[in-house]
């Protein structure tokens, strides 16, 4: 397989062309161009791209892609399929509703909360607001208390106390915001949130991705979702990278929030997100 990568790299030196160049005309990052040219096929986001790489690689630097692929067939995958079947046992055996399970449990502890909150405040209203009866002056005192006014003792009235003590405030809802862009890689910050909720729907075809903890580099989950199919997860990470082969067939929600994906016109993207507790 290196024999490929080796013409690919050849021919880029000859025309004195950079990696850096490639990566900028091609959007197919620059580590992924060394583990071509270097035939480390294990490092790329699976055959399909492989392929899909290859040719924009080849096409660019002015060579037939049919020509190379019909000269190194032998090098190319040859079924795209049997990429996808390990793929479809595993999602086969995890749990349908592991996810739906997890949304009802919070809904549930987020209204009981709410709850207390409501028990709370009519206590409170309750105590600071006591009954009329009690507030309304007596007729027979009021009678007695005109007709001897000299036994009213002298001195300042006590002005009435208002009831100056605020609403309990609502909890803070989570925020989601962008920090900075460095060409393919956003970073973002969430605030308001315990966990990092991340729900990924490929709503518009397949779509690759990764997910790993951006500390440590620990690898929680990677796969091929087909079109119309919904991952979600809820991490303690204080800080999590998420990478999409190709962002324009997903829709992505972080703890609610919307990040944009349609628009980006590339075929990578690496989404860092950082909760700030």
């Amino acid at each position: 397989m290196n024999e490929l990568g080796e013409l690919l790299k050849r021919t880029r030196m000859e025309k004195n062309i950079s990696l850096a160049e490639v990566q900028e005309h091609t959007k197919i990052q620059v580590r992924y161009l060394e583990a071509i040219e270097n035939g480390q096929w294990n490092i790329l986001p699976g055959k399909f791209y492989t392929r899909a790489f290859i040719k924009k690689y080849a096409e660019f630097l002015g060579m037939d892609y049919h020509e190379l692929r019909d000269q190194y067939q032998h090098l190319f995958p040859q079924n795209e399929e049997e990429e996808l079947q390990p793929v479809k046992r595993q999602r086969a055996s995890s749990p349908p509703f592991e996810g739906v399970s997890r949304w009802i449990t919070k809904i549930l502890l987020y209204a009981f909360v709410i709850l207390i909150f409501i028990v709370i405040y009519i206590a409170v209203v309750q105590t600071m607001n006591p009954k009329d009866e009690k507030l309304s002056p007596d007729p027979d005192t009021s009678i007695i208390e005109n007709q001897n006014p000299a036994r009213i003792p002298d001195g300042p009235s006590n002005p009435p106390v208002e009831n100056n003590r605020e609403e309990p405030a609502p909890p803070p809802q989570p925020a989601l915001s962008l920090v900075k862009e460095e060409g393919i890689n956003r970073f973002y910050e969430l605030t308001n949130a315990n966990q990092i909720e991340i729900s990924l729907t490929a709503s518009r075809g397949d779509c690759w991705f990764e997910l790993r903890d951006a500390t440590d580099g620990k690898l929680i989950e990677m796969m091929t979702l087909k079109m119309g199919e919904t991952k979600t997860w809820t991490l303690d990470n204080n800080q999590v990278r998420l990478q999409l082969g190709w962002p324009p067939s997903a829709d992505l929600l972080v703890n609610g929030q919307i990040i944009p994906t349609k628009d980006v016109q590339s075929s990578g993207l690496e989404i860092y997100i950082t909760l700030k507790k």
